[in-house]
């Protein structure tokens, strides 16, 4: 996988933003680049994986004599374990793609102001506004000291919820990749799309300063209006019902004892206690008598342990270990 000296890495996450910077990074009609795009997919057998490859996009701008002057590589998301095996093959073909210069790899990032600890908080991000920081790892280059040059570097408790990437800077220290980490904190991020797209706006113009490159402002709106169109097709719907909880010891025994039939439970509900608490196991009536010594059966302590014991062990128990699933050595 042949890319340019500078990679900016993505994954196509959760909200889109991944996919929002790949769209909207275009060349500058100044800068005489052209984009290209093309598909990649990598085998995983090696990783002992099969049937899931890692697969992506790679986009790269190339001057009029047909270098790459940026990569932008737009990984899928992928959850553990196969995330850490998929960007360890792709850092590996990139590896072994390139000749002469080892690339330096640009992950940015949105992250909330609810992921930095309050004593790093900064006013700014609290007032809404977008602030950038940035941080160097690995060996360092022209590239990764332009990037930090007068940058804030990022807060010690910073969290990094994004698998793909999060698993990129485990590896890349054994690998030596020079490696830039792009962040713009923004608050509010789960309510408000608006900072959203102010901090993605950030991010694209600091990515395409250096470059010879434009950002187009439409492009990121229209992705994360189709993403967020995408994630409320494929979320469930959300069922309400009111729920009146009763704490008063005079109203509980109203409901579950005096007027306990004035109650209505519903058909599904019912029929599914009735085995146990009939029509009101507090009643002492002749007819619960049979649901009164089913309860007493079933919440002993001796089968109340039991059956938390089954349960704990069955669905709380480590699993086998598993083979093949670690990045192999380099």
């Amino acid at each position: 996988m042949e890319v340019a000296p500078k990679v900016i890495f993505l994954s196509r996450d959760k909200r889109g933003h991944g996919n929002a910077l790949a769209n909207s990074l275009q060349p500058s009609p100044q800068s005489q680049l052209q984009r290209t795009e093309s598909s990649f997919e990598l085998s995983l057998e090696s990783y002992g994986i099969s049937g899931t490859n890692a697969s992506g996009d790679l986009i790269t701008f190339i001057d009029v004599h047909g270098s790459p002057v940026v990569s932008m590589l737009l990984l899928q998301n992928y959850e553990p374990p196969v995330a850490a095996c998929a960007v360890s093959e792709v850092l590996r073909c990139i590896m072994k793609g390139t000749t002469g210069y080892m690339p330096s790899i640009i992950v940015p990032i949105v992250v909330a102001d609810s992921r930095i600890g309050s004593a790093d908080k900064i006013p700014s991000a609290a007032n809404g506004k977008v602030t950038l920081y940035a941080a160097e790892f690995g060996p360092s280059t022209d590239v990764t000291q332009i990037m930090v040059r007068g940058m804030q570097y990022p807060p010690l408790s910073l969290r990094l919820q994004n698998e793909p990437l999060a698993c990129l800077f485990q590896i890349v220290p054994v690998l030596k990749f020079p490696v830039v980490l792009l962040v713009a904190a923004t608050s509010m991020i789960s309510k408000s799309v608006d900072h959203e797209v102010e901090a993605l706006h950030e991010l694209g113009e600091f990515l395409a300063s250096p470059g010879g490159l434009c950002l187009c402002k439409d492009k990121i709106n229209g992705s994360l209006t189709r993403e967020k169109a995408k994630r409320a097709s494929l979320d469930p719907p959300i069922i309400r019902f009111l729920l009146i909880i009763a704490a008063n010891p005079s109203n509980v025994e109203h409901s579950v004892n005096i007027r306990f039939h004035a109650h209505p439970k519903g058909s599904s509900f019912y029929s599914g206690i009735y085995d146990l608490v009939g029509d009101g196991s507090s009643t002492p009536m002749a007819d619960v008598e049979g649901p009164k010594e089913i309860a007493s059966h079933e919440f002993n302590n001796r089968s109340l342990f039991k059956f938390m014991n089954n349960t704990v062990t069955r669905d709380h128990q480590l699993p086998p270990p598993q083979q093949g699933f670690c990045p192999t050595p380099y």
